[in-house]
């Protein structure tokens, strides 16, 4: 039983037309697919909650995305993100030049720091990492 509706936003074309892939695969009714940008697009409804996966290391005006997702998500619903980014922990810093070469060929910057974001935009932030800090997620409910 398929309840709720799920939209999904992309930039590009590409991953819209895997994403279609999946949807047609899985036989899901209830799912939605969006060509936009994240900063810019403007949808006519709320939702409960928002998700973003490996995508504020690659939308160049990733604040505006955070801040127009935030819009987009009712009163006491959750936002969340998760990506990633340059390791912090003294051990990991020197594969952080790695990373760095790596995120380059997907267009990345690992040097953004997303998080700080999402804590001016929900009341009771979370953050966590993974993969000796390579990995975040942080979230929570929006004002």
């Amino acid at each position: 039983m398929q309840v709720g509706t799920l939209v999904g936003v992309d930039y590009t074309p590409a991953m819209l037309e895997q994403a279609e892939k999946q949807v047609l695969r899985m036989g899901w009714q209830n799912v939605h697919l969006l060509q936009g940008d994240a900063a810019q697009i403007s949808l006519d409804r709320r939702f409960d909650a928002a998700l973003s996966t490996l995508a504020m290391s690659v939308i160049p005006d990733y604040p505006q995305a955070l801040r127009n997702m935030a819009r987009h998500v009712a009163s006491g619903g959750r936002i969340a993100v998760a990506d990633a980014k340059n390791s912090q922990r003294w051990y990991a810093r020197p594969l952080n030049r790695v990373s760095t070469l790596l995120g380059w060929g997907a267009a990345a910057s690992l040097a953004r720091e997303p998080w700080k974001v999402v804590e001016g935009l929900v009341a009771d932030c979370f953050y966590k990492e993974w993969f000796i800090g390579f990995f975040y997620a942080a979230g929570g409910k929006v004002f």
